[in-house]
């Protein structure tokens, strides 16, 4: 049986195992319980974290240089849930970066079609589909060599250095691989999971070679290839859960388990003191019912969704955020080199700059010879700390 859980239950259970390891029986030894691994919900909601950390792109000091990620949030005055501490509200957190990365992308895009102009014939409009074919290639190409995709080294000369620059293209890469994260998702789409996860490495790896899930991905991926080909399937599917029905409305199977959890606690407090083991079974055994009828019934008296209890991000993305940012960036044009221009969070430089190649392998060999023997993380039993609500996004 594939068990799932946060990088804690995963902790504890593999402590339960070591326990329980001299039993005389399979049974007594939980053999029937491999292999246990963390959920992809929690390692997206680290990974947007680490995005948001003061340490790298979200920081008050920022506010006066536009086109960083706490200007843009600071023009959008009915973001206030959006302060950098995603686990009290993954939610708007998400949005907010999935709308600044399209929007870079897409000044990206502009400011390549201006410099490739010349590329581009007077009568593209009647080239043949080959030729456009090869126009849009040569654009797509220069774009990715201009911007970082292909090398990842987008510091310019000391002479000169364009801080901004910089900055933006790196903020690039980190929403680039958020939204890979959310799209494989919502696809349901296992022949990503490990590239996805692999791809996460460098990142968890620059920002601290201590990250918890760091360690996560190492055991994920170690897990799915020492597996047969059976149990990888079950491991990769098993990410993932469809409630809905049809394409694209998959989520992620800790995320639905946490939502369930919450309407559980929520039953358990209304209960009061002294309540028995009994009592808090039967009244949680329908939990996930009770909450669909009190939602329905909110939805019937047009309930604000701002006035129920538990809902901390009222607002969603709309096209005046879109246009606001979109503005902004055209009258900045991050993308554009400017000798000298400055940004407060100078130092910044891309994850496969930023580390040791050597010493990456090293640690990672370390990492990977633990897991192999069966030895949990040293830096794995810290509890993440989650607010009351815990920020659910909706499933």
């Amino acid at each position: 049986v594939t068990l799932g859980g946060d990088q804690l239950t995963r902790v504890r259970m593999q402590g339960a195992k070591d326990l329980k390891a001299l039993s005389t029986t399979a049974q007594g030894r939980l053999a029937h319980l491999e292999p246990v691994v963390c959920e992809l919900w929690h390692l997206k909601q680290d990974f947007l974290e680490v995005t948001n950390s003061i340490r790298l792109f979200y920081g008050k000091a920022t506010a006066a240089d536009q086109g960083t990620l706490f200007h843009l949030k600071t023009i959008l005055k009915k973001k206030p849930d959006v302060n950098g501490k995603v686990k009290s509200n993954f939610k708007a957190h998400s949005e907010f970066l999935c709308l600044v990365a399209k929007e870079l992308i897409r000044e990206q895009a502009l400011e390549i079609m201006d410099a490739c102009a010349p590329l581009i014939p007077a009568n593209i409009k009647v080239a043949t589909k080959d030729r456009k074919c090869v126009i849009r290639d040569e654009i797509v190409f220069k774009m990715m060599e201009m911007f970082g995709y292909n090398e990842g080294d987008t510091s310019l000369p000391n002479g000169d250095h364009d801080e901004l620059f910089n900055y933006s293209c790196q903020l690039c890469q980190w929403g680039i691989h958020f939204l890979a994260l959310d799209d494989t998702a919502k696809e349901g789409d296992i022949k990503r999971i490990q590239p996805n996860l692999l791809k996460c490495i460098p990142f968890f790896y620059s920002h601290s070679k201590l990250s918890k899930y760091l360690v996560e991905c190492v055991d994920i991926i170690l897990k799915c290839e020492s597996s047969s080909p059976l149990s990888r399937i079950r491991i990769l599917e098993g990410f993932f859960v469809n409630r809905k029905g049809g394409q694209g409305n998959n989520v992620e199977a800790d995320l639905v388990q946490e939502h369930s959890v919450r309407h559980q606690k929520e039953l358990i407090r209304a209960l009061g003191a002294n309540k028995s083991d009994k009592a808090i079974l039967r009244a949680t055994g329908a939990a996930n019912l009770v909450t669909s009828l009190v939602e329905n019934y909110d939805t019937a008296l047009s309930v604000p969704i701002t006035c129920i209890k538990g809902s901390n991000h009222g607002t969603c993305t709309n096209e005046k955020d879109m246009t606001v940012i979109r503005e902004c960036l055209r009258s900045t044009r991050p993308f554009k080199h400017t000798p000298g221009r400055k940004c407060t969070p100078h130092k910044f430089v891309l994850p496969k700059f930023k580390v040791n190649v050597s010493k990456l392998l090293t640690d990672l060999k370390v990492i990977i010879d633990r897991l192999s023997y069966g030895l949990i993380d040293g830096n794995s039993h810290e509890e993440d700390e989650h607010g009351e609500n815990d920020g659910l996004p909706d499933i």
